[in-house]
Order: C-alpha cells, then structure tokens, then sequence
C-alpha cells in the first residue's frame, strides 16, 4: 500500500503535466488491480504462451479473458466513481525540472545532505503556485497557452 501511495505521488505531477489531471482514486484501484494482475493474468498469459505450441491457444485465451475483464470492469467502476478524475492546470516543465532535479540530488548526496534536498520540492510546488498567483506570473510568461510555465 506504501508503494502505491509513492508511486501516484511520484507519477502525479507528470500526469498533470501531460493529461490535465490527476487521479485519487488511483492508489486504491491499484491496490486491487497490481495482484489480480500479478496472481492471475500473467501466470495466465505464461499458459497461454505455452499453448501456442501446442494449438491450445483457443482454450487457454478463454481463461485469460475471465479475469482481463474483472480487471477492465474494476477500472471502469473506479473511473465513474465521484472525484475519479480531477482537472488541474500543468505545472510546467520549469517546476517539473526543479522537482526531479531535487530528487536526483536526494538520491545522489544520501544523508546528512539529502534534508537539503527535502527542501526543493516544497520550493517547486511553492514556485508553482506563486508563479500561478502573482503579477510575475506574466513576466515569466506563465499563461495556459504557454508549456513551459
């Protein structure tokens, strides 16, 4: 469940940049969908892999559709639950540069340094929404129609 939570935390951003939203929904939806996944349909896909030698194909392809549509049907109902997708404006690609880049230098200096590092993606977001409220917002050149910014 960690693993879910970091991974839509560290994806998000890059979602909002490319799509427009975000997904809350997502962290629960892959809880469910991650192990139906990798305890059934893989294992399932192997088989089918292996009856292909053996013209089995037919039969086993049946086995593997039953759960690729429980898998379709859990993301269909988390995707018209309220709230499953919510717009937001792109952050940019300058804020987006700013955060991987403290990422990297969280990984790169490890501790004691690495609390520096903490620091710079709370100064992205911070630059995100002040760029998005200010009179600088134009002088950086930060309208919608704008991708850098």
């Amino acid at each position: 469940m960690i693993t879910a939570c970091l991974a839509s935390l560290a994806t998000a951003p890059f979602t909002a940049q490319h799509f427009g939203n975000v997904t809350p929904w997502g962290v629960i939806a892959n809880i469910v969908a991650v192990p139906l996944t990798g305890l059934v349909i893989m294992p399932t896909g192997v088989v089918l892999a292996i009856s292909l030698t053996a013209g089995l194909e037919a039969f086993t392809g049946y086995f593997m559709a039953i759960p690729i549509g429980w898998l379709v049907g859990l993301a269909a109902f988390f995707a018209e639950l309220p709230g499953a997708g919510l717009l937001v404006r792109p952050p940019g690609f300058v804020v987006l540069a700013l955060l991987v880049s403290s990422v990297f230098a969280m990984w790169l200096l490890r501790w004691p340094f690495a609390v520096l590092g903490g620091v710079s993606p709370a100064y992205s977001a911070g630059f995100y929404g002040c760029m998005r409220k200010t009179r600088w917002a134009s002088y950086w050149g930060c309208p919608a129609t704008n991708p850098w910014f």
